[in-house]
């Protein structure tokens, strides 16, 4: 056998990969799914998942980069705060976003008034 290749003889392809890099161990040809990431997909699911103690804590930094930012004239900081700010921005609209729609699927579905 050679040295970098597998028993087989054959080199595994990208999703061969990931599909080990999951932990199933075998190839998706083998098991006869495909294995796709999705990155975007991920990073969504995360953002949705996060919970309000970090947007809150994310909130509280902000605050202290503005009242540094107000001070400070230098614009690469200035740039790195603002990016910082947008992401506050988008976690608290997430945060706002999440809770209204798991809102309504708590109670159940509304009865029509006569």
């Amino acid at each position: 056998m050679e040295r970098g290749r597998p028993a087989g003889g054959l080199v595994p392809t990208g999703t061969e990969v990931v599909a080990v890099a999951a932990g199933t161990g075998e190839s998706p040809r083998a098991s006869g799914s495909s294995a796709v990431v999705h990155p975007i997909r991920d990073l969504l699911h995360g953002l949705y998942e996060m919970r309000p103690m970090t947007v809150w804590i994310l909130v509280g930094f902000s605050m202290g980069l503005g009242l540094v930012g107000a001070q400070v004239t230098t614009p690469w900081l200035l740039a790195l705060f603002s990016v910082f700010w947008g992401v506050t921005v988008l976690a608290i609209l997430l945060l706002v976003a999440r809770s209204l729609v798991e809102r309504g699927s708590h109670h159940g579905p509304r009865r029509m008034a006569h």
